[in-house]
C-alpha cells in the first residue's frame, strides 16, 4: 500500500488573509482589541508624526497618540505644503509647540527633535519640558549652518540621569 503526500504552498498573503478574517470572512481588528497600554507602547516606537497619524483610524484611537511616552520629530520628514524657508521655522515652532501641548503623558522616556530652522527661545521651552517630564534619553539635533547653538537651561544640569 502506497501512501502519497500532497504538498500544497500558500504565499505569505494567503496565510495572511486567513488570519485577518474571522470565520465569516469579514476582516478583523485585532489591534484595536490590545489594551491601551499596549497600542500606546506600540505608537511610542513609531516617530511622532506617524503616531500622530493613526488618530485617523477609529475614534478609539483619536487621542491614544497623546498618552505616548516618546516624543520624537524631525522636521525634515513634515509634510511639506509650499511654505517658503523664511516661514518654514514658524511652521516648524507652531507644530512642535502644538503637539507637545497635547501630550499627556507626564513622564517622557525619549524626546528627540530634529530641526534646521527656530529660534533659539523655542528649543530651550522644549528642553524645559522633556527635564520637566523626566526624560531619560534626550537626541535635540539643530542644524549648526542656520542658528548659533542653545544655551542649556539651569534644571538640565540639575536634574536626574539622562541619557545621550
Amino acid at each position: 500500500m502506497e501512501r502519497s503526500i500532497e504538498w500544497r504552498y500558500s504565499s505569505p498573503s494567503e496565510e495572511l488573509q486567513k488570519c485577518s478574517h474571522g470565520s465569516d470572512s469579514s476582516p478583523v481588528d485585532r489591534i484595536s482589541n490590545l489594551p491601551e497600554p499596549i497600542i500606546c507602547y506600540i505608537l511610542s516606537l513609531l516617530p511622532t508624526r506617524f503616531a500622530v497619524g493613526t488618530s485617523t483610524l477609529s475614534k478609539s484611537w483619536r487621542f491614544l497618540w497623546t498618552q505616548v511616552n516618546t516624543f520624537d520629530l524631525d522636521d525634515e520628514f513634515l509634510p511639506y505644503s509650499g511654505i517658503n524657508y523664511e516661514d518654514w521655522g514658524t511652521y516648524f515652532r507652531g507644530i512642535v509647540n502644538k503637539l507637545l501641548i497635547q501630550l499627556k503623558s507626564k513622564t517622557q522616556k525619549k524626546f528627540r527633535l530634529s530641526w534646521v530652522y527656530s529660534e533659539i527661545e523655542d528649543a530651550s521651552r522644549w528642553l524645559d519640558k522633556a527635564i520637566i517630564q523626566n526624560v531619560k534619553v534626550i537626541d535635540m539635533i539643530n542644524h549648526p549652518s542656520v542658528s548659533s547653538g542653545i544655551q542649556l537651561p539651569d534644571i538640565f544640569f540639575t536634574s536626574g540621569p539622562l541619557d545621550f
